[in-house]
């Protein structure tokens, strides 16, 4: 939280550096709060907050056994991609409607 505030400082907004009001506290469940609730816009709420900046997110490349029929590796980290469904695919559709980059790893 100090590097966020003090990242904050530096860019001149300094609400920035404070923890939305109703995301929980570090051992709250994502279920429990407001912020994290099923339903959630949390990168509309992200791009009205940061405006002019680029929002990014990180998308890890699980792709061991990505050409096997189970996608054991893809379940498992809950890209749930099927031989009917790229998962990837849904989680770069959603960053592109919300004008947000892809880092996404392992390429």
């Amino acid at each position: 939280m100090k590097s966020l505030q003090k990242a904050a400082e530096v860019v001149g907004v300094v609400s920035w550096g404070r923890a939305p009001n109703n995301s929980g506290s570090y051992n709250s469940w994502p279920h429990k709060t407001g912020f994290f609730r099923d339903g959630d816009r949390v990168l509309a709420m992200a791009n009205l907050a940061v405006e002019d900046f680029l929002i990014a997110a990180k998308l890890f490349g699980i792709y061991w056994w990505f050409k096997t029929a189970s996608h054991a590796a893809e379940q498992s980290a809950r890209y749930y991609v099927l031989s009917h469904r790229d998962g990837y695919a849904s989680i770069a559709a959603m960053l592109k409607q919300h004008e947000a980059a892809l880092n996404f790893t392992c390429v």
